[in-house]
């Protein structure tokens, strides 16, 4: 497979100016979306907030796809999944997925007819779920493929007879449940629960007059973003709505009215560690482009930011974290409890970095070690203070550092402490421990001469 030519352009050409304040808020991720501002369909990432962005597939040269569809991160934010169709007919949209590290796309499956369209990345395991229509509308499940051995298994729907629509559904963040909107001949819509094992868990919001697609519910399971309406001649216009995961309130909380132009499928959350904002594809202009806006109702004008601006199609996007990071076990102070830090103490702090079946300790680079924001001391000819051994004596290697306890960015009352590293891989490591923190002992200027723990 031909290397992809990965193509960098400037954030500044791409966002408009002026607009939420004159500024891009601090949201941080990256989102991927499909652009055809090459002249083919491809994928691109764009980097928050520098607005960078970078081209990870090379559509027609490494293989013939024209068309690619509802492109989505996977939960360590280092694969992308995508709908493509390869331009025969009849028409079968089949699932890839690409990787960031090589962006080596894979063929995941190898329909002969149009029967699968949108796919979600299982939140806990290496699968994807799947919708197929069977027989034509009316008729249709779920499945599971997993990615690495290809099997696929068949997840009945709870109300066959009825259609989710092709993207009309998502996966709860546990991985256990799926969310799903039911309509009939596009007269109306009712969305509720079901399990893997196909048994309905309830509706949660029973009857709506226009079709409610595109659900998207946020990580911490609480609030679904979905798009009301359809772009069916004589449907009601496009808008993005949300109800909270009971369905209330009700009617639901319309985020957008009087738009202009059609709302493109599939908004996101970018729900990190700012839940308040969402980006969605608009083509208010003429051309769709990739749009930012508060989780709120819209108000006009200055409360929409386009991320995009340029006579090309972007659309389809989704978000993920900046960068995502493997939580680890960590042993502040091996055998010690409390792990009491005296902050006066000139002497360094081990902290052991635990192995496990699946995670190598030994793989740490002991240079990208911090602690609390202090660094592994180092020895006379630079070399990192630490070493290796089995300190929960499971079997396995651990990593011990030592850190200087001068340099540690902990305060009286802080309880916890986070390590972070990276592997010799590249791979980013974090894990924390519990702490005790006792502050300096200093003299008081005072008419009584007591020393005061600071």
């Amino acid at each position: 497979m031909q290397k992809v030519k990965v193509l960098w352009i400037l954030g500044a050409l791409l966002v408009t100016a002026g607009i939420m304040n004159g500024q891009l808020p601090a949201i941080g991720g990256r989102l991927v979306f499909v652009s055809n501002r090459d002249g083919n369909e491809n994928l691109w990432v764009m980097d928050l907030p520098s607005l960078e962005v970078k081209r990870i597939t090379n559509f027609p040269e490494d293989r013939k796809i024209v068309e690619i569809n509802q492109p989505s991160w996977s939960k360590d934010g280092k694969k992308v999944l995508f709908t493509g169709w390869d331009g025969l007919y009849p028409i079968a949209h089949n699932f890839y997925m690409v990787g960031l590290n090589n962006l080596q796309v894979i063929k995941l499956t190898e329909f002969q007819t149009n029967l699968g369209y949108t796919s979600r990345w299982d939140p806990i395991n290496p699968d994807v779920l799947y919708y197929q229509e069977c027989q034509g509308w009316g008729i249709e499940v779920f499945h599971r493929l997993n990615v690495i051995t290809l099997h696929d298994d068949r997840i009945p729907s709870s109300n066959p007879s009825y259609s989710s629509g092709s993207l009309g559904w998502d996966i709860t963040t546990d991985g256990q449940e799926i969310l799903y909107n039911r309509d009939q001949s596009y007269r109306y819509s009712f969305v509720g629960y079901q399990d893997m094992l196909g048994n309905d868990l309830g509706t949660i919001y029973p009857y709506s007059p226009a079709r409610l697609d595109c659900l998207k519910i946020n990580r911490k399971d609480d609030w679904i973003l979905f798009i009301e309406g359809t772009t069916f001649p004589g449907s009601v216009p496009c808008n993005i709505c949300k109800m909270d995961k009971t369905g209330n309130p009700s009617p639901y909380i319309q985020l957008t009215s009087g738009l202009g132009g059609e709302i493109n499928t599939s908004p996101c959350w970018a729900d990190g560690d700012n839940t308040g904002y969402i980006f969605f594809c608009g083509n208010k202009t003429g051309d769709y482009e990739i749009c930012l806006m508060k989780a709120e109702p819209l108000s006009y004008p200055g409360g929409l930011i386009n991320l995009t601006m340029n006579p090309a199609q972007d659309k389809y996007p989704d978000w993920t974290p900046t960068e995502w990071c493997l939580d680890i076990q960590i042993d502040i102070k091996p055998g010690s409890s409390p792990n009491s830090i005296f902050l006066g103490s000139n002497g360094n702090v081990p902290v052991a970095i635990l192995s496990t079946p699946s995670f190598d300790a030994t793989q740490v680079d002991p240079l990208s070690v911090t602690l609390a924001g202090a660094r592994v001391l180092l020895r006379g000819k630079g070399t990192p203070m630490a070493s290796q051994a089995d300190i929960n004596e499971d079997g396995l290697m651990d990593l011990v550092a030592h850190v200087d306890t001068t340099a540690l960015q902990l305060t009286v009352g802080d309880t916890e402490a986070v390590l972070e590293g990276m592997t010799f891989a590249g791979l980013r490591i974090r894990g924390r421990d519990t702490v005790r923190i006792i502050g300096l002992l200093k003299k008081r200027i005072t008419s009584s001469k007591q020393l005061t723990l600071i």
